[in-house]
């Protein structure tokens, strides 16, 4: 009789795929406790096993579930650890980083697709991150959130979660297998485990079987987040005010407006004294361009559209999101009234799991009739690590007219080697005017590796070596750039970690050359860490000498200060200073402040926030986050969030 029961269920079990999870509909909501209590999540599926997201070598044992209702989706699991006395949990609030702290991720493709992942993070503390598919600002009125509750165990930790659907995009209402994947992070190991191993398939993503899609709510309310703020700078008065407008034109398209915006609460990004012989751009940290960003990138390096290009503007619209599980599109225009209008538009289609392309334009004209338009198409294809890609993009400008840029090549990656083979070509005049093409006038190519394994040897938990060699000339076949860069890194147990870096180079008659070591202690700890560095060499023909500082310390679990120093000797004498602080008064109140100083410039601010808990946000700012140097200003700004139906 068994052996009858167990040939009747062989075809079944020569079926089943080891990615798949049946969905579950439950009729009973788990308790959101953080305690996954036996027979709790028992009729709920699930999975168990990770691996190494490079090596797909087994790592730390787990176990996860994965169910759901109309309203809600609920995620659990159960993550064993090497060493469970050393869990790290610091962070307590939701919507945050969790890089520092051990934690575990329930990633999702509500479309069945395999491009746009929405993400979702918990410690044993119950602390969250979200991710959503294409990008958000830190807006919780318009981010979402989602609740959850956690405890270190014995053997490790365990968390529950229950997730909106309304804070995805979804598809149209109906049974659809939806993508996913849990993975977890170690912040001590520095190793990413997956339930999962993609890297060279994408197909062993899991598929979470036949959900049922539930309808959304009739009606889409319009979020507006109108703002005002007064006071005064330099004994002169300041007052301003406008609005944020957030609306779902679908379940997957979203509308983001702004008028009049104003960025005074935002803290810009600085950037270092490392030598460029370009131009470098700092991050974009602006609430307005972080929307849908992901939906607008086109290329890694050199793309035809940098937010950072749009520096001031008086109303500014945008309109993202999915049209299909193979289709995205983004589409923005901003205007400063009288001076210039800017407009950029993407479409991006998926062809197959392993293929797809995309094309884009960006377009400025301002009043004095200047203008510039700039076009691009690419397309990849890859499978089993292998990968092959194409660019083209046009770039017409009234000053400078046509030019061109191409780039075409091969990647690979698997078990722990990552490698490119790439040829591009920039002619003189390209020009992409709200992007970012610092160096034209140039063509060749550049072969690159890197391996990097975990390891167990000699108190050693990584390493790994990169190697780059290049070789490029001016489109009239002149030397223009020829050398190469070698790197290596290093992680031990304690955490420390230490690379080394050599680059040579031959660029436009200069010999350049520059050898730098860099400790970290301990790697990956944001809160508490130090990190310092050297580089020596030539440069642009003068003697380069470079040393930095940086430290980050937490003297109370809600207080955070770090602080860094770079010193470079280069043509002159530099010198930058950063020192920071923040102190969490509560899960939505904190005062902050940052001091800059870069030779004889020095500005600071201190300020005052109460934000992100789905009511009205004050800021008291003392000085100017963004100034060069300090300005006696003093200005309090508000914002007053409602829903119109």
């Amino acid at each position: 009789m068994r052996l009858a029961l167990f040939l009747a269920a062989l075809p079944a079990l020569t079926l089943a795929s080891p990615n798949e999870v049946p969905a579950v509909k439950v009729s009973q909501a788990p308790q959101l406790d953080g305690k996954i209590a036996p027979g709790e999540w028992d009729a709920i599926g699930g999975g168990t096993g990770f691996v190494d997201e490079n090596t797909a070598q087994a790592t730390e044992g787990g176990q996860f579930w994965l169910g759901y209702d109309d309203k809600f989706i609920y995620f659990a699991a159960r993550l064993e650890m090497e060493n469970p006395k050393a869990i790290r949990a610091d962070e307590f609030r939701t919507n945050v980083s969790l890089s520092n702290d051990d934690a575990v991720y329930l990633g999702l493709e509500t479309f069945g697709g395999l491009s746009n992942f929405n993400v979702f993070g918990v410690n044993s503390r119950g602390a969250t991150s979200i991710q959503i598919a294409g990008g958000r600002a830190a807006k919780r009125e318009w981010l979402g959130e989602f609740q959850a509750a956690g405890r270190p165990t014995e053997t490790g930790f365990e968390v529950e979660a229950r997730i909106p659907w309304s804070v995805m995009r979804l598809p149209s209402p109906g049974l659809r297998d939806i993508r996913f994947n849990v993975f977890r992070f170690g912040p001590v190991s520095q190793r990413t485990s997956v339930w999962k191993y993609t890297k060279t398939d994408p197909e062993q993503m899991g598929k979470w079987l036949q959900v049922d899609i539930p309808a959304q709510k009739v009606g889409r309310p319009i979020k507006l987040l109108p703002y005002a703020f007064a006071g005064f700078e330099n004994s002169e008065s300041l007052t301003n005010a406008g609005l944020d407008i957030k609306t779902s034109l679908t379940d997957s398209v979203d509308l983001v407006g702004t008028i009049n915006p104003d960025f005074r609460n935002v803290e810009n990004q600085v950037l270092s004294l490392d030598f460029s012989y370009f131009e470098r751009l700092a991050g974009e940290s602006r609430p307005f361009f972080l929307e849908g960003s992901q939906f607008f990138q086109t290329s890694r390096d050199n793309p035809i559209f940098s937010s950072q290009r749009i520096r001031k503007f008086d109303a500014g619209v945008k309109v993202f999101g999915q049209l299909d599980s193979n289709t995205d599109f983004a589409v923005l225009d901003t205007i400063d009234l009288g001076h210039r209008n800017n407009f950029v538009g993407k479409f991006n289609k998926r062809f197959s799991e392993n293929s797809s392309g995309n094309v884009a334009v960006a377009s400025v004209s301002d009043a004095s009739g200047a203008s510039n338009d700039t076009l691009f198409g690419s397309f990849f294809a890859g499978k089993d690590g292998m990968g092959t890609f194409g660019q083209y993009s046009l770039s017409k400008d009234t000053d400078r007219g046509y030019g061109h840029r191409i780039n075409t090549g091969f990647t690979y990656q698997r078990d722990g080697w990552n490698g490119a083979l790439e040829y591009v070509e920039l002619s003189p005049n390209y020009f992409p005017r709200l992007g970012f093409a610092p160096r034209t006038d140039f063509r060749g190519g550049l072969i690159q590796g890197n391996y990097t394994r975990p390891a167990r040897n000699a108190g050693i938990i990584e390493a790994g070596f990169g190697i780059e060699a290049f070789d490029y000339h001016t489109t009239d076949g002149k030397p223009y750039n020829r050398g190469f860069d070698v790197s290596s890194t290093t992680t031990w147990k304690n955490g420390a970690d230490l690379d080394f870096g050599y680059h040579n180079s031959h660029f436009r008659g200069n010999n350049d050359q520059l050898f730098a070591v860099s400790l970290d202690m301990p790697r990956g700890n944001a809160y508490r860490y130090w990190s310092t560095g050297f580089q020596v060499g030539n440069l642009a023909g003068r003697r380069y000498n470079g040393v930095y500082f940086s430290t980050a310390y937490r003297p109370l679990p809600r207080f955070q200060l770090t602080g860094s120093v770079e010193h470079v000797r280069h043509f002159e004498k530099s010198t930058q200073t950063i020192i920071g602080a923040n102190y969490d008064l509560s899960a939505d109140q904190s005062v902050s402040g940052r001091m800059v100083r870069q030779g004889n410039d020095t500005n600071a601010y201190l300020a005052w926030r109460r934000a992100g808990s789905y009511g009205a946000e004050y800021y008291v700012i003392l000085g100017d986050p963004n100034a060069r140097t300090f300005r006696t200003s003093l200005v309090l700004k508000a914002v007053f969030p409602f829903e119109l139906p």
